[in-house]
């Protein structure tokens, strides 16, 4: 066992940690012991999310109906700007799920699930454009979780905002000692560092689309932005 420094409610915490593959399958029991331990950890760090984010997709292409929105205001460029975002409160993916098929019976719940199932195995699609490209399969993946898009899509509005709250009430101020714990927090994670662009003001949008990817890959980001208090 070694001995490792972990920060919960702000306190720093000695805990001990197995130090070998080794010693975690001796204490797990098995390897089979073990790897169903790390799978439950990757379902719930990784493709839980990934499969709420493709049921919503689906509900929402086959119901048309629309999230429940809120105005909020925030600062770029030293100014307050009004954006508009996901009522997450109001409109958590479980109530959004319940309210548009509520709203809609003519969509049914086998219909959903077929859909999300034949997409959860991967499949082929065309954007805009025309042009194909590869959905890749849901799956349990303990690589460091990327900002990567399974297609051509844009930052939902939610992660822009928290970036651009984050960058301006904790980066901007802070500076190197705040990121430094961002991506520590981040690396907790399994998700990767953020790193600001050279050249660009923080705030720029480059720096928030950036931070705002590395969020949602943390599933729904919530998890991570929590670690900076």
């Amino acid at each position: 066992m070694k001995e490792v420094i972990k920060e919960v409610l702000n306190i720093k915490v000695p805990i001990l940690e197995p130090d070998s593959l080794k010693e975690a399958t001796a204490q797990a029991g098995s390897e089979e012991k073990l790897l169903t331990r790390l799978n439950g950890y990757g379902h719930a760090h990784g493709s839980f999310g990934d499969a709420r984010e493709l049921i919503v997709e689906v509900v929402q292409e086959l119901t048309k109906v629309p999230f429940l929105t809120q105005k909020v205001k925030v600062k770029k460029d030293g100014k307050e700007v009004e954006v508009t975002e996901r009522d997450w409160d109001k409109d958590s993916d479980k109530k959004y799920v319940a309210r548009a098929l509520a709203a809609t019976p003519a969509v049914t719940l086998a219909q959903v699930e077929s859909l999300v199932q034949i997409r959860a195995r991967g499949y082929k699609a065309k954007d805009k454009e025309g042009k194909e490209y590869e959905v890749s399969p849901l799956a349990v993946s303990f690589a460091a979780r990327v900002p990567k898009e399974k297609g051509p899509k844009t930052l939902p509005a939610k992660y822009k905002t928290q970036a651009l709250t984050l960058i301006t009430t904790k980066l901007i101020p802070g500076g190197a000692a705040v990121l430094e714990k961002l991506n520590k927090w981040f690396a907790s994670k399994g998700v990767g560092a953020f790193t600001p662009i050279a050249g660009q003001p923080l705030d720029s949008d480059a720096n928030v689309e950036a931070l705002g990817w590395l969020a949602k890959a943390e599933v729904e980001s919530r998890e991570a932005f929590g670690g900076l208090k």
